[in-house]
């Protein structure tokens, strides 16, 4: 599984879609 994540996700709508992305 390759994550590219930026450190840290301050942004809850940002955080929910990258776990949208890594999820399918």
């Amino acid at each position: 599984m390759q994550v590219h994540h930026h450190g840290s996700i301050d942004d809850a709508a940002e955080l929910a879609a990258y776990q949208r992305a890594i999820r399918g």
